[in-house]
């Protein structure tokens, strides 16, 4: 029996995961309209930073956008533990609990 050979997940997986999301207004890629902040990959865990164009997007914009990024990139293979967050937004915080407690959208 041989073992199935893994690959690491790269930046750039994680950046072709995240145009996939879109913005729901613009409809347009979050990473062709520079929302995707930074990436970082280690080993299977990624983080994300998200930063929106006004900190007063609509708070239910934002969050749909955050939930799907943290969707897609669950969804990629080889990937361990997804955090996404939202920075610089008025709404930041409760949306990333609601992120980091897996809440959905409420």
């Amino acid at each position: 029996m041989t073992a199935l050979a893994t690959r690491d997940v790269t930046d750039a997986d994680v950046r072709a995961a995240l145009a996939a999301v879109l913005d729901p207004e613009l409809d347009e890629p979050i990473t062709d309209l520079g929302f995707v902040r930074s990436v970082e990959v280690d080993g299977g865990d990624v983080t994300v930073h998200l930063r929106l164009p006004t900190s007063f997007c609509s708070p239910n914009f934002a969050y749909l956008m955050a939930s799907d990024s943290k969707d897609a990139l669950t969804g990629l293979a080889g990937v361990g533990r997804v955090v996404v967050e939202l920075d610089d937004h008025h709404h930041s915080p409760r949306i990333n609990r609601g992120l980091a407690a897996d809440a959905g959208y409420r």
